[in-house]
């Protein structure tokens, strides 16, 4: 589950980027969908991260852990 009241209150102008990996056996599909459908922001992301087939070894997209630190994706504001 999650917080539905940690995401209500979340400020608009924050952008957010939900990650999930598509071998994740923990969080399912479904409530990443839901979580991103409850963001109350103008500026969010859904990420599906895939399988890589045919690879040796085999790379499997499974489950993803919350960053400790701040992170910034690129751009000069970490947005873009």
């Amino acid at each position: 589950g999650y917080d539905a009241a940690l995401i209500k209150n979340i400020d608009g102008r924050v952008p957010v980027s939900l990650i999930w990996g598509e071998g994740d056996t923990i969080v399912k599909s479904s409530l990443q969908q839901e979580i991103y459908q409850a963001l109350p922001v103008a500026r969010k992301q859904l990420i599906t991260v895939v399988n890589y087939q045919n690879t040796n070894p085999e790379l499997k997209a499974d489950h993803f852990f919350m960053l400790t630190k701040s992170f910034f994706f690129g751009g000069r504001d970490g947005v873009t």
